[in-house]
């Protein structure tokens, strides 16, 4: 899986005390479960069960729900169910505080679906998004400002439309604060906090690619400026775009297959924004543009692990762009890398030229001298989580002569 020469790092762990992993553990958690139990009928048995998931987690054990009867193997992808076996096998009863980060958030949205009875055919919400409330309160919010039609029609280029599709990300529905200063933040037409600044050669990049894949991070806000890029790139008329969703609800606003498609629909039912939609659904038709979406990103490995068919896909992509944190953690597998380490070496497995756009969300971050970190830690001492800084940052494969 790496063929690195270098040791890998540690892991960054819930229990790293007073990082970020440990603060989302004991406050964004329940939060977020607890959105999700409020939204049900208060007897129902759904509720009760997210209720006791909020009990579990900070003392509690893990539990292998498949073994535990909790959900039925066949509700998943055949590759999907050894996936998340194999990793619960690793981590099998071991407190939730002592779980890997990102391990820890996977398996959480695993449970949250179960508790929610997303996976269980006698369930009244069977197949049903718990996060579609949240979900649709944040598109209607794009859809009746009146600002996002200005901001988009100054986005009518690959560099401003790569900048406002960074902007988007910062409207994270499972972190609150962030997603309410994004909302106001994306119109503005200010220069952008970019540590790592490769937007003008992306934007070159983009201009000359003819399939750019992008693996989609939010819906709502994040997904229009998304949308929006592929409409820009689209309408010269030689490119395909190819647009990866996840499978099922995660990370509470990651945007599916399904909301990727609803959203295009309500676009061109719009009064203001009909014309965008009816071009988008244009494109679907045509095949310049396509949506997917794939077990893989639903589940609880780092991406190293890509699957063979994934894999194959992006080999016929010229660009892949990843947006957003969770993508980023997983391209580098959570770990403790040193900020001076090379993106580029780090990623010397990924079979074509790809780009990250993703605002500052966890402690994680690579190409960035030390000297450069320590000033941002005098400058900004919660620079790494406070969804402020961003980086727009371009890896292109070494040509083989």
């Amino acid at each position: 899986m790496h063929a690195q020469s270098f040791e890998l790092p540690e892991r960054i762990m819930v229990g790293d005390p007073g990082s970020f992993a440990q603060h989302t553990l004991r406050f964004r958690v329940p939060e977020i479960v607890d959105k999700v139990a409020a939204s049900l009928p208060t007897k129902s048995e759904e509720r009760k069960h997210l209720l006791s998931l909020i009990e579990e987690i900070p003392e509690g054990h893990i539990l292998d729900p498949f073994e535990e009867g909790c959900v039925r193997e066949e509700e998943f992808h055949p590759e999907e169910v050894l996936n998340w076996k194999r990793e619960i096998q690793v981590w099998g009863r071991s407190r939730w505080i002592d779980l890997p980060f990102y391990f820890a958030e996977a398996y959480l949205y695993l449970r949250i679906l179960i508790a929610a009875g997303y996976y269980h055919k006698d369930s009244p919400y069977y197949r049903k998004d718990p996060f579609a409330s949240q979900k649709e309160e944040e598109i209607q919010g794009v859809l009746q400002a009146a600002e996002w039609e200005k901001t988009l029609e100054r986005a009518s280029d690959p560099y401003r439309a790569l900048l406002l599709m960074l902007k988007g990300n910062r409207v994270d529905l499972s972190n609150t604060k962030i997603a309410q200063q994004g909302r106001k933040r994306v119109h503005h037409d200010e220069s952008e906090d970019l540590l790592i600044n490769h937007l003008e050669i992306l934007a070159e990049k983009v201009t000359k690619s003819r399939r750019i894949d992008i693996v989609l991070d939010n819906a709502g806000s994040e997904l229009i400026c998304d949308l929006h890029f592929a409409c820009v790139v689209l309408s010269k008329g030689n490119s395909r775009v190819v647009l990866h969703g996840k499978a099922a609800p995660f990370f509470v606003s990651d945007a599916t297959e399904k909301d990727v498609l609803e959203t295009i629909h309500r676009l061109g039912r719009n009064d203001v924004y009909s014309s965008w939609g009816r071009s988008l659904k244009r494109f679907l038709d045509s095949g310049m543009l396509e949506v997917r979406s794939h077990y893989f990103w639903n589940g609880p490995c780092h991406f190293p692990a890509l699957p063979e068919d994934l894999k194959e896909e992006f080999s016929r992509s010229d660009l892949v762009i990843f947006k957003g944190d969770a993508n980023y953690r997983r391209l580098l597998e959570d770990r403790k890398w040193t900020f001076s380490a090379r993106l580029e070496d780090l990623l010397s497995w990924f079979p074509t030229d790809l780009a990250v756009l993703r605002t500052l969300k966890s402690e994680i971050l690579v190409g960035l001298s030390d000297e450069k970190a320590q000033e941002m830690f005098t400058k900004d001492p919660n620079w790494l989580i406070n969804g402020k800084w961003g980086i727009v940052q371009l890896v292109e494969r070494k040509k083989e002569f």
